[in-house]
């Protein structure tokens, strides 16, 4: 039987030369190897796409800073900004109205029950000065009782001690009624230091209660406990 020819020569003829034959074998074989990088080349940008979709990225080397050698790095200079800046508000001077407040306070947290508090004399507040105030509970409740309430002030700042009573016999009237009272006869009267203090004040402070001239009446008839207790408490 007669070789099929193929289509570059015939290389399954017998009959065919030789060298007709090798020629269309290397033809046969140059064809696989470009169909071959046609293919390899496909697959090669077909991987680039489908990476460059699903967002990779290339990696970038970052180059480290200089060393310097542990030594510390010199603070950036701050320049301050032109002016002398805001003022700071002068504080007001604390007034009667600012006692009873701080009173109705107090008596809120240590009795349990509302109270409104008024102060005289009016006006802002000196060293020394004795303020005569009156507490009644809001709404008016049998468990705490009106009450009267001598307030001392100790320093300049408007910081005062305090003494409280039911009723209303704590007064600049009663305070100055008799000006001759002893230390003994105060203590001997069950009286707290801070009414003695308001007794002292109210009566232009009587040498014969601070022979010392220390500010501290009956220094040597109280305890110096006590007396430390009520300047502590001074709100």
């Amino acid at each position: 039987m007669a070789g099929l020819a193929s289509p570059d020569g015939p290389l399954d003829d017998p009959r065919a030369p030789l060298w007709a034959r090798l020629v269309g074998f290397l033809a046969l074989v140059g064809a696989i190897a470009a169909l071959t990088a046609i293919v390899l080349v496909r697959d090669r940008d077909r991987e680039q796409r489908s990476g460059a979709g699903a967002g990779a990225a290339t990696a970038e080397t970052v180059a480290l800073p200089a060393d310097n050698g542990g030594s510390m790095v010199p603070p950036t200079t701050v320049l301050a900004p032109p002016g002398s800046g805001p003022s700071t508000l002068p504080r007001r001077a604390r007034t009667n109205d600012g006692v009873a407040l701080e009173l109705e306070r107090v008596l809120k947290r240590d009795i349990g029950f509302t109270h409104k508090v008024s102060c005289t004399p009016a006006g802002a507040l000196q060293t020394g000065e004795v303020l005569e105030c009156y507490a009644a509970a809001e709404p008016p409740i049998k468990e705490a009782p009106p009450s009267s309430i001598l307030a001392v002030v100790i320093d300049d700042g408007g910081r005062f001690v305090w003494a409280r009573t039911e009723g209303d016999s704590y007064n600049l009237a009663t305070l100055t009624a008799d000006p001759t009272l002893t230390c003994d006869a105060l203590a001997g009267a069950g009286s707290s230091y801070a009414y003695v203090l308001a007794y002292f004040e109210a009566n232009n402070r009587p040498s014969a209660l601070d022979p010392s001239g220390a500010g501290r009446p009956c220094a040597d008839r109280f305890s110096q406990q006590d007396i430390d207790a009520t300047f502590a408490s001074a709100i």
